[in-house]
């Protein structure tokens, strides 16, 4: 009995807090600036891109030295994940906020981290490489 009272008190208070998080944080917002951020990535890789040298450091996952090293076409593909990951989060928060409110949020917001943490990866590339 007491354990199921809990329960619901806990249940409750976090889709108020959800609640409370969606009014201050819409997902036009959030869909706004991952939209924004997978953009400046691509136009700074565009613009950047003839300054670049043929071989860039993108896979810091691999051993240190000529492992790491990429064509600089492939430098595209990070901004293009970025835009193509944010379109489809976005997608399905559209159809799952018809039934949550909680899932969509998260999507958003993950989605939001994502393509700010591609674009200081971008940045950072470029700064260190120009």
């Amino acid at each position: 009995m007491a354990k199921n009272i809990f329960k619901e008190n806990i249940i409750k208070a976090s889709s108020k807090r959800v609640e409370e998080i969606g009014k201050a944080v819409s997902l036009k917002n959030l869909a706004f600036f991952s939209f924004l951020f997978s953009f400046l990535a691509l136009g700074i890789t565009g613009a950047s891109y003839r300054r670049l040298p043929e071989k860039i450091p993108l896979f810091y996952t691999r051993p240190w030295g000529g492992e790491q090293l990429a064509q600089k076409q492939l430098f595209f593909l990070v901004s293009g994940l970025m835009l193509v990951f944010s379109l489809l989060n976005f997608c399905l928060t559209r159809i799952l906020l018809k039934s949550n409110n909680f899932l969509p949020m998260m999507l958003g917001f993950f989605s939001f981290f994502l393509c700010l943490i591609g674009l200081i990866g971008v940045v950072k590339i470029v700064i260190l490489m120009i």
